[in-house]
């Protein structure tokens, strides 16, 4: 199996490591029960079958680090769960250094109690790398009710019945009401599933050229060129692209990869308002620009995505990206990154390490 970016690929490859802005919170607030109840905004949609890792740090202002999801293995496959436990050396070695401990959890509607061996084996892994676990967790979902979803947790651990009982503990609507609280703020309202993500770039009415016929730029002065670079941020920042004529300006100026580095360098230095901003504006031009510029646009707001800490929606964008051309290198890079676990500040660090007019060419 080959990952998005063409490299061979474990069979877990919808894993997504985002990491939280800010939170409001201390570390002791965040409870098993705060913090199964508050899955859903840490990933951006409601998980199913999943193994569930969430990196915590004794950081008042930054206590979840990042958060990692992969498919569950099937059951009787020692095979897979091996090669699955192998492959979670890399991601969480790149989140051990930003976090003090990290809780494991399996996440199943009638498959938790059956994959216990493998919060062991996670247990293991992470004992061998030094890093402290916080606890192992196995939740149980039961088809959603009129009164939402019934999901019951306990830990693996657990010495007697009087913490968890043989059937483990209710989440209460006070529990989902306190993580909502916590973490509605920082992240988007999680969606039901990651494929109503992804529909959120489904392209609809995509026209076939922009109006006047409006092509990429495939050269452009050095005068031109800032001009183009000046423009494209004042777009994103504002979020603003209203006209067909501005749409087709941005993306041609993105298409040509002097601007759409040097754009990128310049949006990172904004605030993350104005990387939301700019992700709502690209979202609607992804779903409707010319195929040429899919491609260009769509990593855009993927490495957007990521550095607001939406590691599910960034990895989405990027798969758009490379449907649309595989060898888009920027994408397949990013991916890459965001696969492997590599924070965005470190990213968006290294990248203004290098002086902006060696991202021009001229």
């Amino acid at each position: 199996m080959t990952d998005i970016s063409g490299r061979k690929q474990h069979p877990f490859h919808q894993s997504v490591l985002p990491t939280n802005p800010a939170l409001t919170v201390t570390p002791a607030t965040l409870s098993p029960e705060i913090i199964v109840a508050g899955v859903a905004h840490l990933l951006g949609f409601h998980p199913e079958e999943s193994l569930i890792i969430v990196a915590l740090a004794a950081d008042a202002g930054r206590p979840v680090v990042a958060t990692l999801r992969v498919d569950l293995p099937a059951i009787d496959d020692v095979e897979e769960r091996s090669c699955l436990v192998a492959w979670l050396e890399g991601p969480l070695a790149a989140a051990a250094d930003r976090c003090d401990s990290m809780m494991v959890i399996v996440w199943s509607q009638d498959r938790a109690l059956e994959n216990e061996e493998l919060i062991d084996d996670v247990a293991d892994l992470l004992d061998s790398m030094d890093i402290v676990v916080a606890d192992g967790l196995v939740v149980r979902q039961a088809d959603s009710t009129n009164e939402g979803r019934a999901i019951t947790w306990r830990s693996v651990w657990c010495s007697g019945e009087s913490c968890c009982g043989m059937d483990g503990n209710r989440l209460s609507r006070a529990h989902l009401k306190a993580a909502s609280r916590l973490f509605a703020g920082a992240r988007p309202e999680p969606a039901d599933s990651r494929a109503d993500l992804e529909s959120e770039l489904i392209r609809i009415d995509p026209c076939e050229q922009w109006p006047g016929g409006a092509g990429p730029i495939t050269s452009v002065t050095r005068d031109a060129f800032e001009i183009a670079v000046v423009h494209a941020v004042s777009y994103l920042s504002s979020g603003v692209v209203e006209s067909e004529h501005d749409r087709a300006l941005l993306a041609s100026a993105l298409w040509d990869m002097r601007v759409r580095d040097t754009v990128i360098w310049e949006m990172l230095t904004h605030s993350p308002a104005d990387w939301s901003r700019a992700a709502d504006a690209l979202t609607g031009m992804v779903r409707s620009c010319p195929e040429p510029f899919v491609a260009a646009l769509a990593t855009c707001l993927g490495i957007l995505r990521w550095q607001l800490g939406d590691g599910v929606r960034a990895m989405i964008a990027l798969e758009h990206a490379l449907t649309a051309d595989p060898q888009y290198t920027l994408a397949g890079l990013v991916a890459g990154c965001i696969s492997t676990g590599v924070h965005p500040a470190d990213w968006r660090e290294d990248l203004h390490r290098l002086e902006r007019s060696k991202l021009t060419g001229c």
